[in-house]
């Protein structure tokens, strides 16, 4: 007998809440192990990374200078039965650890991201990426989606998304009533950029429009109107945006 449209949603309801489940719990284990590396002082210092010393979860080094691997097609006859025995030790030592690789440049050893704590980052790879931050424009609130998202512990949260981005991406997030990662189960948009967006606009082009009646009949506005030109209770003046563009209404 065929399955109803109930039971069809009830089983995907089940499988999306199975799947929430097991997000949930491996978000639980790694923060319980990154939470063991600090209570155990397992963390390295670049420094000491550098000097030599070894990993404090798996024994080998972090920074070996034995040179990068190249790209497995291009391995010579004796590259290849030395990667191919690292390999093999390293699932050898991490059979169940289902987690990622990671290594450092300049250097052979891969390390395990479950068992192995990661070195900080460096000065200049710090410093690169408050360059690329610097750059990044001021969020715009009327560019983001919202969506609630519904979590394991029955709990719904909101969520603000670019617009650009076709759902929330993490399958985890912080419920603050539980004070705990849960898993998410469904996701759903509840307010569209482009609905915020018109609604923005059409707040702006109320202003401009406020411009050509009596100011005394206007409430008082913070927002800015037009590059520094501010409402305030019955009256319209100029803040640091003098002369910020050729209009008229802006040279006043």
């Amino acid at each position: 007998m065929p399955l109803t449209e109930e039971q069809k949603a009830e089983r995907v309801q089940k499988r999306r809440r199975a799947n929430a489940l097991k997000e949930e719990a491996r978000a639980h284990r790694d923060e319980a192990r990154r939470q063991k590396w600090r209570d155990k002082g397992m963390y390295l210092t670049r420094e000491q990374a550098a000097a030599g010393e070894v990993c404090r979860g798996c024994g080998l080094p972090v920074i070996d200078n034995l040179g990068s691997w190249p790209g497995t097609m291009y391995l010579t006859d004796e590259q290849r039965v030395i990667y191919d025995t690292d390999q093999e030790r390293y699932r050898e030592m991490h059979p169940n650890c289902d987690a990622h690789r990671w290594s450092m440049a300049g250097s052979r050893a891969t390390h395990c991201g479950y068992c192995c704590p990661p070195i900080p980052m460096s000065r200049e790879q710090a410093e690169s990426i408050q360059r690329i931050f610097a750059t990044v424009s001021e969020r715009r609130e009327e560019e983001l989606d919202i969506w609630v998202r519904s979590l394991t512990c029955g709990h719904l949260v909101e969520q603000c998304v670019h617009h650009t981005n076709r759902e929330p991406s993490f399958s985890t997030q912080w419920c603050p009533e539980c004070e705990i990662t849960r898993g998410v189960v469904s996701s759903e948009k509840v307010v569209e950029a482009a609905a915020r967006m018109a609604e923005a606009t059409g707040l702006l082009r109320g202003f401009r429009t406020a411009e050509l009646v009596d100011s005394s009949t206007l409430p008082g506005l913070a927002a800015d109107n037009h590059s520094g030109l501010r409402w305030g209770v019955g009256s319209r003046g100029l803040s640091a945006g003098v002369d910020c563009c050729r209009t008229p209404r802006c040279r006043g």
